[in-house]
């Protein structure tokens, strides 16, 4: 039975990127798809220029919410789906070339719960550079029940919701949806997916490309919201570990990679500089790393440094960077 794709496109505001992402679907030469457009509650031209796309090729469907955010737009996204399989391809990105959607679903098994593919960095002047966001294998390679969770903690499967095909009946037995108003989503999203995964397929080929020039993504900004967003991951990180058979099979130093990009927001200096939260949420930090799987390796992870640095900032100390650079220097990271 050939698969038929649904590919969910979330779209608030992108009238500059939102032709040339539909395009490269339009150019595919796998024709089994459909294309769902939800327009997040856009205030510029997103919505007519999704509309035309749709009077061009009844594959593709254009759907109208209150603007509520990605995670938002994605699962209504997966409410209208019909596919067999669904992808995620972001507004301001696009598929790599014709055959990208050829290539993911060629691998495709009865079993096979998710396909993910390689990543280009695409640039504002056209160039393209390999992502750091997986380790690329040379062939084509399938992790099975406990290796998927291992794969993704050591980088072998990315740790984003695009450019993967997701079985359609994977989604819904395991209840899979994002979490609403919060930014970096798809760092629980994909943790969930692959301790209730058991099958996933990484290709070789690059399928996707992430546009790194979009000033606007939610990415390239520090704000409360995105602090916020960081502190709730980590909490989440910690519910997880404390209970999940797989986690608990998990070497542990593979479980704490899971809060360093967390970690590496929270004490940049651009963050670092808003005193008022650093002040509202210190106890809170503190908090989640003392009841977690973080307590034991307080004095071999970053948590020294960490805590040092907010103390001497709170307390306007001028040393504060010297002396966390100093502790940073004898924790252990992996």
């Amino acid at each position: 039975m050939t698969p038929i794709i649904s590919i969910i496109i979330p779209c608030y505001n992108q009238q500059e990127f939102i032709d040339r992402c539909v395009a490269s679907v339009i150019e595919q030469t796998f024709t089994t798809w459909e294309c769902i457009l939800i327009n997040d509650g856009s205030t510029d031209r997103t919505s007519e220029i999704g509309q035309k796309w749709t009077e061009k090729d009844s594959r593709i469907k254009l759907f109208h919410k209150p603007n509520g955010g990605l995670s938002s737009a994605r699962n209504a996204g997966m409410e209208k789906a019909t596919g067999t399989h669904i992808l995620f391809l972001d507004s301001d990105d696009r598929l790599a070339d014709k055959n990208s959607l050829e290539y993911l679903a060629k691998v495709l098994r009865p079993e096979t719960e998710v396909v993910a593919g390689n990543i280009y960095n695409e640039f504002a002047d056209g160039s393209l550079k390999k992502s750091t966001l997986n380790k690329v294998n040379p062939e084509v390679t399938i992790f099975r029940k406990e290796e998927v969770l291992t794969a993704y903690l050591e980088d072998k499967i990315s740790p984003v919701a695009w450019n993967k095909i997701y079985k359609t009946s994977f989604i819904k037995n395991h209840s899979l949806k994002f979490e609403e108003g919060l930014l970096h989503e798809d760092e629980l999203w994909s943790l969930q997916v692959y301790l209730n995964a058991e099958n996933v397929v990484v290709i070789p080929e690059f399928t996707y490309k992430y546009y790194k020039d979009n000033s606007s993504s939610i990415t390239a900004n520090k704000n409360e919201k995105n602090y916020n967003s960081h502190l709730f991951i980590m909490k989440k990180i910690t519910e997880y570990a404390a209970d999940h058979p797989k986690l608990k099979k998990t070497p542990e130093k593979l479980v704490i990679r899971l809060f360093e990009k967390q970690y590496y927001f929270l004490k940049s200096d651009a963050v670092i500089k808003n005193k008022k939260l650093w002040i509202k949420n210190y106890g809170k930090i503190r908090l989640i790393y003392r009841n977690s799987i973080l307590n034991s390796y307080q004095k071999r992870f970053l948590y020294p440094a960490f805590i040092a640095y907010y103390a001497l900032k709170i307390n306007n100390s001028e040393t504060a960077l010297p002396i966390l650079k100093k502790l940073s220097q004898k924790a252990i990271t992996y």
